[in-house]
């Protein structure tokens, strides 16, 4: 059985978008991480038996540059930064959602949210750590 760590939300107001009049005036995102993993059971308080989410407010902050033009791009650029610079190896999936809270489309109300998974072990890997 896998265990999971979740970063619900994380706020920002950034510069996201096609055009440029989108890109012009920083818009509000609300970014999701949910991290599949194997926690050690039975080590008190000891952060190498699970993952460093603090890793995130250093990976975020250099997603954001360049602007990206996609929530995609977005995505993608945070589980890069989550493998590049955090210590995965308890971790068999990272999934980040991001969501636009205020697309400019006329119809679409609640924002428009995009979802990237990776899978970084297989299930027998897993299994047998």
């Amino acid at each position: 059985m896998s265990d999971v760590i979740e970063i619900a939300r994380i706020e920002l107001m950034t510069h996201v978008g096609l055009t440029e009049a989108e890109r012009s005036t920083p818009q509000p995102i609300v970014i999701g991480i949910r991290l599949i993993l194997d926690i050690e059971r039975g080590q008190r308080d000891y952060l190498g038996a699970t993952f460093d989410y603090a890793v995130i407010d250093r990976v975020i902050p250099t997603a954001l540059m360049p602007a990206p033009r996609l929530l995609e791009t977005l995505a993608e650029r945070i589980i890069d930064g989550i493998v590049r610079d955090a210590d995965c190896t308890r971790v068999d999936a990272i999934e980040v959602s991001v969501t636009k809270c205020k697309p400019p489309l006329e119809l679409i109300c609640d924002g428009v949210t995009v979802t990237l998974a990776t899978q970084l072990r297989d299930d027998s890997a897993a299994a047998q750590s």
